[in-house]
Protein backbone atom coordinates (compact mmCIF):
# COMPACT_ATOMS: atom_id res chain seq x y z
CA UNK A 1 0.00 0.00 0.00
CA UNK A 2 2.79 2.23 1.07
CA UNK A 3 4.82 1.79 -2.44
CA UNK A 4 1.53 2.24 -4.64
CA UNK A 5 0.53 5.20 -2.53
CA UNK A 6 3.83 6.94 -3.38
CA UNK A 7 3.75 6.04 -6.74
CA UNK A 8 0.75 7.52 -7.25
CA UNK A 9 1.88 10.45 -5.56
CA UNK A 10 5.54 10.61 -7.59
CA UNK A 11 3.34 10.36 -10.96
CA UNK A 12 0.30 12.87 -9.70
CA UNK A 13 3.45 15.62 -9.26
CA UNK A 14 5.51 14.83 -12.33
CA UNK A 15 3.96 18.20 -13.27
CA UNK A 16 4.73 20.00 -10.50
CA UNK A 17 8.38 19.21 -10.56
CA UNK A 18 9.20 20.05 -13.43
CA UNK A 19 7.44 23.25 -13.14
CA UNK A 20 9.19 23.91 -10.13
CA UNK A 21 12.67 23.45 -11.66
CA UNK A 22 11.41 25.28 -14.14
CA UNK A 23 10.13 28.34 -12.95
CA UNK A 24 11.93 28.50 -9.80
CA UNK A 25 14.67 26.10 -8.49
CA UNK A 26 14.63 25.81 -5.12
CA UNK A 27 17.03 27.54 -2.39
CA UNK A 28 20.24 25.70 -1.84
CA UNK A 29 19.64 23.17 1.13
CA UNK A 30 22.57 21.43 2.82
CA UNK A 31 22.69 17.79 3.36
CA UNK A 32 20.58 16.95 6.64
CA UNK A 33 19.18 20.42 7.01
CA UNK A 34 15.64 20.57 8.23
CA UNK A 35 12.88 23.42 7.39
CA UNK A 36 10.48 23.85 10.19
CA UNK A 37 6.56 25.04 9.05
CA UNK A 38 4.58 25.78 12.64
CA UNK A 39 1.05 24.28 12.95
CA UNK A 40 -1.68 25.80 15.26
CA UNK A 41 -4.24 23.36 15.70
CA UNK A 42 -6.61 22.93 18.53
CA UNK A 43 -5.39 19.87 20.75
CA UNK A 44 -8.06 21.44 23.85
CA UNK A 45 -11.40 23.63 23.74
CA UNK A 46 -14.38 22.83 21.01
CA UNK A 47 -12.28 21.66 17.76
CA UNK A 48 -10.22 19.78 20.33
CA UNK A 49 -11.72 16.50 18.27
CA UNK A 50 -11.45 17.99 15.15
CA UNK A 51 -7.63 19.07 15.75
CA UNK A 52 -7.00 14.85 17.10
CA UNK A 53 -7.90 14.32 13.26
CA UNK A 54 -6.33 17.10 11.60
CA UNK A 55 -3.08 16.69 13.81
CA UNK A 56 -3.38 12.47 12.50
CA UNK A 57 -3.69 13.94 8.39
CA UNK A 58 -1.22 16.25 8.99
CA UNK A 59 0.96 14.01 10.39
CA UNK A 60 0.63 11.58 7.84
CA UNK A 61 1.43 13.88 4.82
CA UNK A 62 4.34 15.47 6.49
CA UNK A 63 5.47 11.52 6.52
CA UNK A 64 4.41 11.54 3.05
CA UNK A 65 6.47 14.69 2.19
CA UNK A 66 9.45 13.73 3.28
CA UNK A 67 9.46 10.58 1.83
CA UNK A 68 8.89 12.34 -1.41
CA UNK A 69 11.96 14.26 -0.70
CA UNK A 70 13.86 11.17 -0.26
CA UNK A 71 12.55 9.86 -3.92
CA UNK A 72 13.44 12.87 -5.17
CA UNK A 73 17.31 12.91 -3.72
CA UNK A 74 16.54 15.92 -1.98
CA UNK A 75 18.81 16.75 1.27
CA UNK A 76 16.09 18.66 3.25
CA UNK A 77 13.49 17.22 5.39
CA UNK A 78 10.05 19.45 6.61
CA UNK A 79 9.41 19.02 10.19
CA UNK A 80 6.59 21.24 12.20
CA UNK A 81 6.04 22.11 15.28
CA UNK A 82 2.60 21.88 16.69
CA UNK A 83 0.82 24.83 19.20
CA UNK A 84 -2.45 24.95 20.53
CA UNK A 85 -4.78 27.23 20.11
CA UNK A 86 -7.36 25.77 22.65
CA UNK A 87 -9.79 26.96 19.89
CA UNK A 88 -9.62 30.79 21.18
CA UNK A 89 -8.50 33.57 18.97
CA UNK A 90 -6.24 35.61 21.66
CA UNK A 91 -4.45 32.04 22.18
CA UNK A 92 -3.57 31.66 18.96
CA UNK A 93 -2.14 34.93 18.00
CA UNK A 94 0.15 34.19 21.16
CA UNK A 95 1.30 30.62 19.27
CA UNK A 96 1.67 32.84 15.96
CA UNK A 97 3.56 35.56 17.69
CA UNK A 98 5.38 32.60 19.53
CA UNK A 99 6.11 30.86 16.18
CA UNK A 100 7.59 34.17 14.53
CA UNK A 101 9.92 34.36 17.51
CA UNK A 102 11.34 30.85 16.64
CA UNK A 103 11.89 32.04 13.18
CA UNK A 104 8.76 30.09 11.64
CA UNK A 105 7.30 32.04 9.12
CA UNK A 106 5.25 29.53 7.48
CA UNK A 107 2.08 28.10 9.07
CA UNK A 108 -0.53 25.33 8.63
CA UNK A 109 -3.86 26.54 11.04
CA UNK A 110 -5.27 28.12 12.77
CA UNK A 111 -8.96 26.12 11.86
CA UNK A 112 -11.01 28.24 12.74
CA UNK A 113 -12.05 31.80 11.18
CA UNK A 114 -12.24 33.46 14.16
CA UNK A 115 -9.06 32.44 14.83
CA UNK A 116 -7.27 33.44 11.71
CA UNK A 117 -9.48 37.12 11.42
CA UNK A 118 -7.47 37.95 14.74
CA UNK A 119 -4.05 36.30 13.75
CA UNK A 120 -4.36 38.00 10.12
CA UNK A 121 -3.32 41.38 11.32
CA UNK A 122 0.08 39.88 12.85
CA UNK A 123 0.75 37.83 10.35
CA UNK A 124 0.55 40.48 7.29
CA UNK A 125 2.70 42.62 9.02
CA UNK A 126 5.55 40.23 9.60
CA UNK A 127 5.38 38.54 6.12
CA UNK A 128 3.73 35.42 7.49
CA UNK A 129 2.20 32.64 5.29
CA UNK A 130 -0.47 30.68 6.46
CA UNK A 131 -2.65 27.91 4.91
CA UNK A 132 -5.95 26.57 6.56
CA UNK A 133 -7.68 23.42 5.91
CA UNK A 134 -10.46 24.67 7.49
CA UNK A 135 -11.59 28.24 7.78
CA UNK A 136 -14.33 29.29 5.43
CA UNK A 137 -15.96 32.40 6.11
CA UNK A 138 -16.27 35.06 3.27
CA UNK A 139 -15.15 37.59 4.91
CA UNK A 140 -11.61 36.36 4.92
CA UNK A 141 -11.13 36.01 1.32
CA UNK A 142 -8.79 38.46 0.18
CA UNK A 143 -6.55 38.35 -2.82
CA UNK A 144 -3.21 38.80 -2.09
CA UNK A 145 -2.62 38.58 1.30
CA UNK A 146 -0.48 35.46 2.57
CA UNK A 147 -3.73 33.35 3.81
CA UNK A 148 -4.92 30.24 2.06
CA UNK A 149 -7.99 28.28 2.54
CA UNK A 150 -7.96 24.34 1.29
CA UNK A 151 -11.67 25.14 2.15
CA UNK A 152 -14.68 26.20 0.41
CA UNK A 153 -16.18 29.53 1.57
CA UNK A 154 -19.74 30.21 2.89
CA UNK A 155 -20.67 31.99 -0.75
CA UNK A 156 -20.76 27.95 -1.42
CA UNK A 157 -21.87 26.28 1.63
CA UNK A 158 -25.11 28.70 2.13
CA UNK A 159 -26.45 28.16 -0.73
CA UNK A 160 -26.11 24.34 -0.95
CA UNK A 161 -27.38 24.14 2.29
CA UNK A 162 -30.43 26.02 2.05
CA UNK A 163 -30.77 24.02 -1.84
CA UNK A 164 -30.63 21.08 0.45
CA UNK A 165 -33.73 21.93 2.71
CA UNK A 166 -35.88 23.39 0.21
CA UNK A 167 -35.07 20.14 -1.61
CA UNK A 168 -36.39 18.21 1.60
CA UNK A 169 -39.55 20.33 1.30
CA UNK A 170 -38.46 22.70 4.28
CA UNK A 171 -40.44 26.06 3.72
CA UNK A 172 -39.57 27.35 7.29
CA UNK A 173 -36.05 27.42 9.24
CA UNK A 174 -35.00 28.10 12.75
CA UNK A 175 -31.49 28.95 12.90
CA UNK A 176 -29.56 27.92 16.03
CA UNK A 177 -25.87 29.55 15.65
CA UNK A 178 -22.49 30.31 17.36
CA UNK A 179 -22.07 33.75 18.26
CA UNK A 180 -18.68 34.79 16.72
CA UNK A 181 -17.21 35.69 13.09
CA UNK A 182 -17.93 31.93 12.01
CA UNK A 183 -21.29 31.46 12.69
CA UNK A 184 -22.49 35.06 12.29
CA UNK A 185 -21.58 35.11 8.49
CA UNK A 186 -22.74 31.60 7.96
CA UNK A 187 -26.54 32.28 9.40
CA UNK A 188 -26.13 35.49 7.05
CA UNK A 189 -25.24 33.57 3.89
CA UNK A 190 -27.62 30.36 4.25
CA UNK A 191 -30.99 32.74 5.72
CA UNK A 192 -30.42 35.00 2.68
CA UNK A 193 -29.73 32.14 0.19
CA UNK A 194 -32.79 30.47 1.75
CA UNK A 195 -34.91 33.46 1.43
CA UNK A 196 -34.34 33.37 -2.07
CA UNK A 197 -35.80 30.19 -2.62
CA UNK A 198 -39.08 31.47 -1.10
CA UNK A 199 -38.19 30.02 2.29
CA UNK A 200 -39.00 31.65 5.57
CA UNK A 201 -36.27 31.93 7.96
CA UNK A 202 -37.18 32.98 11.61
CA UNK A 203 -34.81 35.16 13.20
CA UNK A 204 -33.26 32.34 15.54
CA UNK A 205 -30.96 31.93 18.63
CA UNK A 206 -27.67 32.97 18.54
CA UNK A 207 -25.74 31.82 21.74
CA UNK A 208 -22.72 32.47 23.64
CA UNK A 209 -19.64 29.57 22.19
CA UNK A 210 -18.55 28.53 25.68
CA UNK A 211 -22.02 28.78 27.38
CA UNK A 212 -22.29 25.62 29.99
CA UNK A 213 -25.81 25.26 29.93
CA UNK A 214 -28.45 25.21 26.84
CA UNK A 215 -31.84 24.80 28.45
CA UNK A 216 -33.05 29.00 28.00
CA UNK A 217 -31.99 28.47 24.21
CA UNK A 218 -33.72 24.85 23.83
CA UNK A 219 -36.85 26.22 25.79
CA UNK A 220 -37.15 28.89 23.16
CA UNK A 221 -36.62 26.70 20.57
CA UNK A 222 -39.38 24.79 21.47
CA UNK A 223 -41.95 28.02 21.36
CA UNK A 224 -40.32 28.49 18.04
CA UNK A 225 -40.90 25.28 16.22
CA UNK A 226 -44.12 25.55 17.88
CA UNK A 227 -45.30 28.66 16.11
CA UNK A 228 -44.26 27.76 13.14
CA UNK A 229 -45.82 24.53 12.96
CA UNK A 230 -48.98 25.72 13.46
CA UNK A 231 -48.59 27.95 10.41
CA UNK A 232 -47.13 25.70 7.76
CA UNK A 233 -46.87 22.31 9.41
CA UNK A 234 -43.83 20.16 11.11
CA UNK A 235 -42.73 18.62 8.27
CA UNK A 236 -42.14 21.72 6.69
CA UNK A 237 -40.12 23.05 9.66
CA UNK A 238 -36.40 22.91 9.89
CA UNK A 239 -33.85 23.95 12.71
CA UNK A 240 -30.46 24.73 11.25
CA UNK A 241 -27.63 24.41 13.82
CA UNK A 242 -24.41 25.88 12.87
CA UNK A 243 -22.10 25.46 15.75
CA UNK A 244 -18.98 23.22 16.83
CA UNK A 245 -18.74 20.43 19.06
CA UNK A 246 -21.05 22.09 21.83
CA UNK A 247 -23.77 20.62 19.38
CA UNK A 248 -23.47 17.34 21.62
CA UNK A 249 -24.55 19.48 24.33
CA UNK A 250 -27.34 21.26 22.49
CA UNK A 251 -28.57 17.68 21.36
CA UNK A 252 -28.50 16.42 25.18
CA UNK A 253 -31.14 19.16 25.96
CA UNK A 254 -33.20 19.18 23.04
CA UNK A 255 -33.56 15.38 23.37
CA UNK A 256 -36.10 16.16 26.38
CA UNK A 257 -38.70 17.87 24.32
CA UNK A 258 -41.00 15.87 22.34
CA UNK A 259 -41.70 18.01 19.62
CA UNK A 260 -37.82 18.82 18.92
CA UNK A 261 -36.88 15.31 18.69
CA UNK A 262 -40.34 15.37 15.97
CA UNK A 263 -38.68 17.81 14.19
CA UNK A 264 -35.93 18.08 11.29
CA UNK A 265 -32.50 19.43 12.04
CA UNK A 266 -29.62 20.12 9.32
CA UNK A 267 -25.89 21.00 10.24
CA UNK A 268 -22.69 21.74 8.45
CA UNK A 269 -19.03 20.57 7.83
CA UNK A 270 -18.18 21.17 11.30
CA UNK A 271 -20.87 18.32 12.74
CA UNK A 272 -20.51 16.22 9.17
CA UNK A 273 -18.59 13.10 10.38
CA UNK A 274 -17.79 14.23 13.74
CA UNK A 275 -16.84 10.91 16.37
CA UNK A 276 -17.69 13.38 19.15
CA UNK A 277 -21.75 13.50 18.10
CA UNK A 278 -21.79 9.58 17.73
CA UNK A 279 -19.67 9.34 21.34
CA UNK A 280 -22.42 10.04 23.17
CA UNK A 281 -25.61 7.77 23.33
CA UNK A 282 -28.35 10.25 24.32
CA UNK A 283 -27.18 13.00 21.45
CA UNK A 284 -26.40 10.04 18.92
CA UNK A 285 -29.77 8.65 18.81
CA UNK A 286 -31.62 12.85 19.05
CA UNK A 287 -29.58 13.07 16.12
CA UNK A 288 -30.95 9.74 14.76
CA UNK A 289 -34.40 10.85 15.56
CA UNK A 290 -34.36 14.08 14.00
CA UNK A 291 -32.81 12.83 10.61
CA UNK A 292 -29.77 15.38 11.59
CA UNK A 293 -28.18 15.61 8.29
CA UNK A 294 -24.97 17.80 7.50
CA UNK A 295 -22.88 18.71 4.70
CA UNK A 296 -19.06 17.91 3.83
CA UNK A 297 -16.96 18.69 0.77
CA UNK A 298 -16.15 15.99 -1.07
CA UNK A 299 -12.71 13.96 -1.36
CA UNK A 300 -11.88 12.87 -4.54
CA UNK A 301 -12.08 9.24 -5.12
CA UNK A 302 -8.72 8.59 -5.40
CA UNK A 303 -5.65 6.57 -3.86
CA UNK A 304 -4.62 9.24 -1.94
CA UNK A 305 -7.98 9.41 -0.52
CA UNK A 306 -8.19 6.02 0.53
CA UNK A 307 -4.80 6.29 1.80
CA UNK A 308 -5.76 9.09 4.21
CA UNK A 309 -8.75 7.20 5.23
CA UNK A 310 -7.06 3.76 6.01
CA UNK A 311 -4.87 5.51 7.70
CA UNK A 312 -7.12 7.72 9.75
CA UNK A 313 -9.06 4.79 10.58
CA UNK A 314 -6.39 2.91 12.00
CA UNK A 315 -5.22 5.41 14.15
CA UNK A 316 -8.26 6.99 15.26
CA UNK A 317 -10.60 3.80 15.42
CA UNK A 318 -13.16 5.85 12.88
CA UNK A 319 -14.18 7.27 9.72
CA UNK A 320 -12.49 10.66 9.37
CA UNK A 321 -14.57 13.78 8.82
CA UNK A 322 -14.06 15.34 5.24
CA UNK A 323 -11.21 17.94 6.86
CA UNK A 324 -8.50 15.96 7.45
CA UNK A 325 -8.04 15.33 3.46
CA UNK A 326 -8.01 19.57 2.99
CA UNK A 327 -5.57 18.99 5.68
CA UNK A 328 -3.10 16.38 4.45
CA UNK A 329 -3.78 18.75 1.17
CA UNK A 330 -2.43 22.33 3.12
CA UNK A 331 0.89 19.87 4.21
CA UNK A 332 1.38 18.54 0.39
CA UNK A 333 1.13 22.21 -1.04
CA UNK A 334 2.96 24.20 1.86
CA UNK A 335 5.88 21.41 1.35
CA UNK A 336 6.02 21.68 -2.44
CA UNK A 337 6.22 25.33 -2.29
CA UNK A 338 8.92 25.35 -0.30
CA UNK A 339 10.71 22.51 -2.39
CA UNK A 340 9.82 25.22 -5.29
CA UNK A 341 10.99 28.86 -4.02
CA UNK A 342 12.86 28.06 -0.61
CA UNK A 343 11.56 29.15 2.45
CA UNK A 344 11.17 33.16 1.82
CA UNK A 345 7.67 33.90 2.75
CA UNK A 346 6.89 36.24 -0.20
CA UNK A 347 8.59 33.50 -2.68
CA UNK A 348 6.57 30.72 -0.67
CA UNK A 349 3.50 33.24 -1.04
CA UNK A 350 3.89 33.74 -4.61
CA UNK A 351 4.74 29.78 -5.58
CA UNK A 352 1.26 28.44 -3.29
CA UNK A 353 -1.01 29.48 -6.44
CA UNK A 354 0.76 27.65 -8.86
CA UNK A 355 1.83 24.80 -7.10
CA UNK A 356 -1.80 24.08 -6.22
CA UNK A 357 -3.10 24.40 -9.70
CA UNK A 358 -0.33 21.55 -10.66
CA UNK A 359 -1.41 19.06 -7.21
CA UNK A 360 -3.51 16.64 -7.66
CA UNK A 361 -4.60 15.22 -4.25
CA UNK A 362 -6.96 13.69 -2.18
CA UNK A 363 -9.11 17.02 -3.16
CA UNK A 364 -8.42 16.00 -6.44
CA UNK A 365 -7.45 18.09 -8.92
CA UNK A 366 -6.87 21.48 -6.68
CA UNK A 367 -7.97 24.88 -8.00
CA UNK A 368 -7.66 28.19 -5.94
CA UNK A 369 -9.27 31.49 -6.62
CA UNK A 370 -8.20 34.95 -6.49
CA UNK A 371 -8.36 34.73 -3.01
CA UNK A 372 -5.72 31.61 -2.54
CA UNK A 373 -9.12 29.69 -1.12
CA UNK A 374 -10.64 26.39 -2.57
CA UNK A 375 -12.46 27.48 -5.78
CA UNK A 376 -14.78 24.70 -6.54
CA UNK A 377 -15.95 21.44 -5.32
CA UNK A 378 -18.73 19.03 -4.49
CA UNK A 379 -20.48 18.26 -1.62
CA UNK A 380 -21.33 15.02 0.72
CA UNK A 381 -24.45 15.03 2.13
CA UNK A 382 -24.33 13.37 5.45
CA UNK A 383 -26.69 11.89 7.95
CA UNK A 384 -26.05 9.35 10.87
CA UNK A 385 -27.83 6.25 10.25
CA UNK A 386 -27.31 3.25 12.94
CA UNK A 387 -24.98 5.17 15.00
CA UNK A 388 -22.58 5.54 12.27
CA UNK A 389 -21.78 8.68 9.81
CA UNK A 390 -23.66 7.72 6.04
CA UNK A 391 -23.45 9.83 3.17
CA UNK A 392 -27.13 9.64 1.80
CA UNK A 393 -25.95 11.77 -1.22
CA UNK A 394 -24.65 14.60 -3.16
CA UNK A 395 -24.59 18.51 -4.16
CA UNK A 396 -22.88 19.21 -6.98
CA UNK A 397 -21.74 22.31 -7.83
CA UNK A 398 -24.33 24.76 -9.47
CA UNK A 399 -26.96 23.66 -6.89
CA UNK A 400 -28.04 19.65 -8.21
CA UNK A 401 -29.34 17.70 -5.22
CA UNK A 402 -28.99 13.93 -5.26
CA UNK A 403 -30.57 11.62 -2.22
CA UNK A 404 -30.43 8.34 -2.14
CA UNK A 405 -34.09 7.42 -0.50
CA UNK A 406 -33.45 3.83 0.50
CA UNK A 407 -30.35 5.07 2.20
CA UNK A 408 -31.40 8.62 3.77
CA UNK A 409 -34.66 6.15 5.17
CA UNK A 410 -37.23 8.27 6.19
CA UNK A 411 -38.39 6.65 8.70
CA UNK A 412 -38.20 8.63 12.20
CA UNK A 413 -38.31 6.10 14.67
CA UNK A 414 -34.92 5.68 16.94
CA UNK A 415 -32.69 2.75 16.25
Amino acid sequence: MARSRLGYVLIGLVIIVALSLALAAPAPQDEGQVTQIGAIVPVSGDLSSLGEDILVASRFALDEFNSYLEEEGRPWRLEMTVEDSTTRPVVALEKMTSLKARGIDLVFGPLSSAEIRHVKGYADSNDMVIVSCCSNDPSLAIPGDGIFRMNLDHSHLGPALARLMAHEGIKAVIPVWRGDTWGDGLRETVAGSFEDLGGRVDEGIRYVPDTPDFSVSVSILAEKVELLADDVGLDAVAVVFLGFDEVTLFFQTASDYELLNETRWFGTNANAGRSSLLDDRVASEFAHSVRFTALQIAAGDNPVYESIRDHALERLGRTPPAYVYSAYDSIWVLGLAIESAGVDPGQVKAAIPRVADSYVGALGDIKLNEAGDLAGADYEVMSIRDGAWTMIGTYAEGGSVMIDSQTADPSKSRS
